[in-house]
């Protein structure tokens, strides 16, 4: 069963814990930590005149559309559940629901407004269709989710639609129902004024949803609600999501129903018949606009000021604030990294396909993938870890494959080509999504990773995942939902972690092309320093969206600083490598990744940063030394004998000038002894 959407905009406020169903039994509270580690709430509802039974719904944090709570999600339960009860216990919510498929009713979404002051806690609303201008609307229509059908120039043009029966546009999440919501007035609101009209005599929709309001012009009443001698705009909330609805206190909406029969009472005792030949239309008015209409919405309450101990946690949006988000959520989990292992890593993300995570057990890589999530911002919901299996032999165990006896696809049940699908759709491509197949060489990653090696070298617009023969595309029962080709844009980011030891597999050359091989470094944890938690004031982190990813990568050919020495460098690596094995060296494809590497590091002056030295000694063990591995007779040319010199060695020493080439020389010493000890290089 779908999820069904009541588009029907409520007025409610925090509940308390003793009107919770099974609070007394079960000591169920309002708000509290669920399972996932989020905080869940029931927000009880304070509208009526309408057809929605329920009294109690549940929220999320992500419900809340105008969120500025700030949720430290590394502070203790109890007190997350009190810094959220406390910044939420004087306001209002304005929100619509649904109900999922198990018949929980759940918050769609919400919008907080701080509570007037004359508004107590248990001031029932009442809500109100709101009629206004081009201006108004335009506001709210920017991204076209509000498709009015009726647009005015003034209340004049919007009058005479009244006045002639025809329809006046369309009404967002306001229910028409003659029993309970049948609007007993609506209101106009602009710049000029705001006003109550009524009364009613009938209100229905359209097939185009569109409203059809019916008045008696005999009759026909104008109430002021702004006048400056009456409180009523004070009694009135409205989200500023939706121009269409406004909820007034049920006390004003009664008075302003009275003072609608006292002045059609006035008008009867008149004279009926004189008042229906002079009625007075309103003139046509100026249609610019210069304000909003002044509709008490207000802003949450604002916490109490940090300590000066704390430290800032930036708001907008740049790779140091990406570095600095980093550090705060793992330090917050007790994770500690070297600040230059972290820059290569986002480095490598922005401009590599695939970058995997090496170094012995418990480094903290797995754990680094999921840190990097919080660090932009992506929700758990765009985060799949994948464990691998040693069986895994070809892609149908990661991707899935054609049940031909039942025609459906069946995709794996790692989730992977869901992900892979939610993805790459319209809504989504503006979505960061981080795929991670943790310990990824259990099995041979040629074999079960092969169609997606070959893709990722293509451009953006040209990587198409085959799922299954074009044959089936028309004949599978679910092929609309899982087609035959899916396209793998750059919002998603892929991620390996491996162990090297004796249950694993070694990576072919074919793997090593096209990947970053990150080491990561053990810090000294003897040094007090290097696990020291610094402190920070709990801060919302930035959502990274793809285009704002996308804005960090340097895609032109800028010449580096050191270009020409460093094309040397690598065709000089390349000739050494080549004369000891044909299929070894340094390829066009390499030099390219290692460029593009070294043009897009941070720049800035803190710890996160990364010199074009360092970057080129980083990208030479990760690009290149990686491939020599081999046995002895085949790699002495290249490493020290009792008759020469390691020639690796003298390489570096050679361009000594564009870099100390520390990380290398560490590697290839690692390498030396290997060849010593086994006769073969890993």
């Amino acid at each position: 069963m779908p999820i069904e959407f009541k588009h029907i905009e409520m007025v409610g406020r925090l509940a308390k814990d003793e009107e919770i169903k099974g609070f007394e039994d079960y000591g169920r509270t309002a708000v509290f930590i669920n399972k996932p580690g989020d905080i869940q709430y029931k927000i009880k509802s304070l509208s009526t005149k309408n057809d929605v039974a329920e009294e109690q719904f549940t929220g999320y944090i992500s419900s809340i559309r105008n969120l500025e709570f700030v949720d430290d999600q590394y502070s203790a339960p109890e007190d997350r559940v009190k810094a959220f009860s406390d910044f939420y216990s004087k306001s209002l919510f304005v929100f619509s629901h649904k109900i999922d498929s198990m018949g929980n009713v759940k918050v769609d979404v919400a919008d907080v407004l701080t509570r007037p002051l004359v508004i107590d806690e248990n001031t029932k609303f009442v809500a109100i269709p709101c009629f206004s201008g081009k201006t108004q609307c335009d506001k709210i229509d920017a991204n076209g989710s509000w498709p009015l059908f009726r647009e005015y120039d003034n209340f004049g043009e919007f009058f005479q639609r009244l006045v002639e029966n025809k329809t006046v546009g369309r009404i967002y999440n306001f229910q028409i129902n003659d029993a309970t919501s049948f609007p007993e007035f609506i209101v106009w609101s602009d710049s000029r004024k705001m006003c109550a009209i009524g009364p009613i005599k009938s209100a229905s929709r359209t097939a185009m949803d569109s409203l059809m309001i019916q008045i008696n012009i005999e009759n026909y009443c104008e109430i002021n609600l702004d006048d400056e001698d009456d409180d009523i705009l004070e009694y009135i909330v409205q989200s500023p999501s939706n121009p269409s609805v406004i909820h007034i206190a049920e006390k004003k909406y009664i008075d302003i129903i009275n003072r609608i029969a006292q002045k059609v009472e006035e008008n009867n005792a008149a004279h009926t018949a004189q008042a229906a030949s002079t009625v007075n239309l309103p003139k046509r008015e100026e249609s610019d606009r210069d304000q909003q209409n002044s509709v008490s919405q207000g802003a949450p309450v604002a916490q109490e000021p940090p300590s000066d101990d704390l430290r800032e946690l930036p708001t907008e949006k740049s790779e140091t604030a990406i570095f600095k988000f980093f550090r705060y959520h793992s330090q917050k989990n007790k994770l500690f990294y070297s600040p230059k292992d972290i820059v290569n890593f986002h480095t490598a993300i922005k401009t590599g396909n695939l970058v995997i995570l090496s170094g012995m057990s418990g480094t903290g890589k797995s754990a680094l993938v999921d840190t990097y999530a919080k660090a932009l911002g992506i929700g758990k919901s765009n985060v799949l870890m994948i464990p691998v299996r040693p069986s895994w032999n070809d892609d149908s165990d990661l991707l899935g494959y054609v049940d031909l006896v039942h025609m459906v696809y069946r995709p794996s049940d790692t989730g992977f080509i869901n992900k892979i699908v939610e993805a790459s759709r319209p809504e989504n491509k503006d979505k960061l999504y981080l795929i991670c197949l943790d310990e990824m060489n259990l099995a041979r990653v040629e074999h079960y990773f092969s169609q997606f090696l070959s893709i990722l070298e293509r451009p953006v617009g040209a990587r198409e995942l085959v799922l299954y023969d074009e044959q089936y595309a028309n004949q599978l029962y679910n092929s609309s939902k899982y087609p035959q080709q899916v396209s793998i844009g750059d919002n998603v980011k892929f991620v390996g972690t491996v162990n090297i030891d004796e249950s694993t597999y070694h990576f072919s050359d074919k793997v090593l092309d096209r990947a970053n091989v990150i080491s990561l470094e053990v810090l000294d944890y003897s040094q007090p320093n290097n696990w020291k938690e610094d402190k920070y004031r709990a801060a919302n982190t930035p959502e990274w969206s793809n285009e704002d990813f996308g804005k960090l990568i340097k895609k032109d050919d800028a010449q580096l600083q050191n270009q020409t020495r460093i094309r040397e460098f690598l065709w000089e690596m390349h000739t050494l490598l080549h004369g000891t094995n044909a299929n070894l060296g340094v390829g066009p494809r390499i030099v390219k990744s290692i460029e593009m590497y070294l043009r897009n590091l941070p720049e800035g002056d803190t710890e996160y940063v990364l010199s074009e030295a360092e970057g080129l000694d980083y990208q030479v063990a990760q690009r290149v030394l990686t491939k020599i591995r081999g046995p002895e007779e085949q790699l002495k040319e290249l490493f020290q004998t009792h008759e020469q010199k390691n020639a690796l060695i003298t390489l570096l020493d050679k361009f000594n000038d564009i870099s100390k080439f520390e990380r290398c020389r560490q590697a290839i010493t690692q390498k030396e002894k290997e060849l010593k000890v086994y006769g073969y290089c890993l």
